[in-house]
């Protein structure tokens, strides 16, 4: 299906639930921008006085928009994309640098060059995943492979980092975290790196120009990647299953949750055109 047909079946307030249409918009951002919001931009777009002057053309769906978009999460999406960039990159290395008060006590003993390897991937990952939530709108989308891989990769690389063998043994602390104790010592850093990864995810969410779930899941990504950083940081046990349950489980449970909402927002919104219609 073309950009033109969809395009038209979205000034008309066609029903956008079918397949051809939906595979449309899950490639195409200029079309799924025009959807957004119930079709506000096409009809705005549409329903505009017919000027020859582009100026004032533009001048009067910019007021529109600004009638439409307000309140806080408006003022953030409308920052330039540098900016936007710079406060989620600022965001992530501040959840990370919080555990520099709490350092892991076997600091002296692990391996720094590992601990070294280990944050620079989990940023470069949670930076990458950022830079194409954060893409103006004017850039093409990313292959679907592209994402996929992306997510894919967050969501595994804590695992890897677990599932390798373990530094030392050297520490007292580094050996706690077993038998008895496994649950409530990994269950304390699952909340940890939670309490640190939600304001990354929300602000870098807050500071995006589109919502497909699969988009959005990068966005989560950025955030629960920075609190794995922050636990890597922090936590000195260094047993496979503390890693595991504790550190792994974040990204999944991120992308769970980033799911469920973002399934929930779509059927809301289906129902919303449902009943209008």
């Amino acid at each position: 299906m073309r950009c033109s047909d969809v395009q038209h079946q979205i000034a008309s307030g066609d029903d956008l639930r079918e397949p051809a249409v939906q595979q449309h918009l899950a490639q195409c951002d200029a079309c799924t921008t025009l959807a957004a919001d119930d079709a506000f931009i096409a009809r705005a777009l549409g329903t505009s006085a017919p000027s020859t002057d582009p100026a004032a053309m533009f001048a009067e769906l910019e007021q529109q928009l600004k009638r439409k978009e307000t309140g806080p999460l408006a003022w953030l999406r409308s920052r330039p994309t540098h900016w936007r960039y710079l406060a989620t990159g600022l965001a992530a290395s501040g959840a990370a640098a919080t555990s520099l008060a709490t350092l892991r006590a076997d600091i002296g003993v692990y391996p720094i060059l590992r601990l070294c390897v280990e944050l620079l991937l989990l940023a470069a990952m949670a930076l990458l995943s950022a830079w194409f939530w954060l893409r103006p709108l004017h850039r093409p989308a990313p292959k679907p492979l592209t994402k996929v891989l992306v997510t894919t990769i967050g969501l595994v690389l804590p695992a890897i980092f677990a599932l390798l063998p373990a530094t030392h043994a050297a520490y007292p602390a580094s050996l706690a975290g077993t038998g008895p104790d496994l649950v409530p010592r990994a269950m304390a850093c699952l909340i940890y790196g939670t309490v640190l990864a939600v304001p990354v995810a929300l602000l870098t969410v807050g500071l995006g120009r589109r919502f497909r779930r699969s988009t959005v899941l990068l966005a989560i990504g950025t955030g629960t990647l920075a609190g794995v950083a922050a636990l890597q940081l922090h936590c000195p046990i260094t047993h496979t299953a503390h890693l595991l349950l504790g550190h792994a489980t974040l990204p999944a449970l991120g992308a769970i949750v980033g799911s469920v909402a973002m399934w929930r927002r779509a059927a809301k919104s289906v129902r919303g055109k449902g009943f209008r219609q």
